[in-house]
């Protein structure tokens, strides 16, 4: 059991995230071995998932058939993904030589539910790697054999990394964090710092501190310039046009003088990808694109999912989306009207807005009045064009009990809900669940996310 004081100071004296606080809890959660193979299963999916999305995109953009044996073209869906793009980045997205380029880190929203685990969202740019392996390294010394360790999300990271310039001796990583990503440099630079300590080429700058000459991108560090190879990028394609230097970084890439991932391609960033793993029009393409116990596992986890369309479709047509009382839907306008009891959704932004992240934009229907539902509904078809918002089921975290410190010392063990945020690194073909960082909340809060009240540990099996 870690000691209070020893957390205390640990976080007093070590800054993770700029201007924020958290509980602290003297043990690991523990999963039973069941949900963690479960886990590890759903991030081999969801690369696979993310591969097929990549194709779908593609094939919708070229107006090719998405099937093999018949026809079935589907321009909507790269419209869905194009929607508020600026022409730039879509023409940089769909160079040829990264056709298939794809995440190569990703971290999931997983919720403990009654009736299993339930997938929110794909991460593709996750934060977190450098806090969590901290985290590890302080609970493994006491607890010993957790899921994943510090080593393992540090030597990940770093090989996931170097995999992608396979031709580079000893090349040099760069921690692309922008200032609008500022709260998560602390823990960036912490996790460069403890690379260079084992002779890694690996440093956290700020993309402003770019620069471009004969041929190579560019930094300064401690009076050395230094050549960049490849470049893990923390921040959303949103905030690209407010970096002063994206035209370099872009340039570099299309020269091939830099490798930077997650890629610049948009549609990873799109929340929409979990509504068209459920459109009825794409389930044949689901089937035939994915392995079948992929398909039915992915098929358990992500809650329905759908997006809000002011298209108009018909009178003889239905809505894709949530019935009430079991009765189909003839237009978005219809949900506003729901009751309480039928609008257990939650809305929220897909993508490429300064609000898609986080829970900034997510809005719970039955956790508001009907008239800021209906507001949100309005804003939504308002937007739709502009950039996307999708609706989707909302699955409760349910209830459960761990010890946690008070500000006092004394330990609780108060009720509380729980988000699993694995992570995972592909080093060439081969996929790593490294750890798991649980994020526990008082069992009041419908959503849950990094807020004061908030607590954060590393996950162990019930079998270590």
């Amino acid at each position: 059991m870690l000691d209070f004081e020893f957390l205390k100071q640990t976080f007093t004296e070590l800054t993770f995230f700029k201007d924020k606080t958290w509980q602290y809890s003297p043990s690991s959660l523990a999963l039973s071995s069941e949900v963690t193979d479960e886990i590890k299963k759903i991030g081999e999916a969801c690369f696979e998932f993310l591969n097929g999305i990549n194709k779908l995109y593609q094939f919708s953009k070229a107006n090719k058939s998405i099937l093999r044996n018949k026809d079935l073209i589907v321009p909507w869906v790269a419209d869905y993904f194009d929607r508020g793009k600026p022409e730039k980045l879509l023409r940089h997205a769909n160079l040829a030589f990264l056709k298939h380029t794809t995440p190569s880190i990703i971290r999931l929203d997983l919720l403990l539910t009654e009736e299993g685990i339930a997938l929110t969202e794909i991460e593709v740019i996750p934060g977190g790697i450098g806090f969590t392996s901290f985290l590890y390294q302080i609970y493994e010394k006491q607890e010993g054999k957790l899921i994943g360790s510090s080593e393992e999300m540090l030597s990940g990271f770093y090989e996931t990394m170097v995999s992608l310039v396979p031709n580079k001796e000893n090349p040099v990583v760069v921690i692309g964090v922008s200032q609008e990503s500022e709260t998560y440099r602390p823990e960036f630079e912490w996790l460069a710092n403890e690379l260079r300590k084992s002779g890694k080429e690996v440093y956290c700058i700020d993309p402003e501190n770019f620069f471009y000459e004969n041929s190579k991108l560019k930094f300064k560090f401690n009076d050395r310039t230094i050549d960049i190879d490849v470049i893990y990028r923390f921040f959303e394609l949103f905030d690209l046009g407010t970096i002063e230097t994206s035209s370099i970084l872009m340039e570099a890439v299309e020269k091939e003088e830099v490798v930077i991932s997650p890629p610049l391609k948009p549609i990873f960033e799109e929340k929409l990808c979990l509504a068209l793993f459920h459109h009825y029009q794409l389930q044949d393409y689901w089937q035939e694109t994915l392995k079948k116990e992929n398909f039915e596992l992915l098929k358990g986890v992500i809650p329905l999912t759908w997006i809000i369309d002011g298209e108009y479709f018909g009178p003889n047509a239905v809505l894709n989306g949530p019935t009430i009382n079991s009765k189909w839907l003839r237009s978005w306008e219809q949900l506003s009207e729901a009751t309480q009891k039928n609008r257990n959704y939650i809305i929220k932004i897909s993508g490429f807005h300064e609000r898609a992240w986080g829970a900034r934009s997510i809005t719970l229907g039955s956790d508001c009045s009907q008239e800021i539902w209906a507001s949100k509904i309005k804003e939504a078809l308002d937007n739709d064009k502009k950039h996307p918002y999708i609706i989707q089921e909302f699955k409760k975290p349910k209830s459960i009990v761990h010890p946690l410190y008070e500000s006092t010392g004394k330990i609780s063990s108060e009720p509380l809900r729980a988000r699993l945020c694995p992570y995972y690194m592909k080093n060439f073909s081969e996929i790593g669940l490294k750890g798991i960082l649980a994020t526990l909340c008082p069992a009041d809060k419908k959503i849950i996310h990094g807020m004061s009240v908030a607590t954060f540990i590393p996950c162990k099996s019930t079998e270590m």
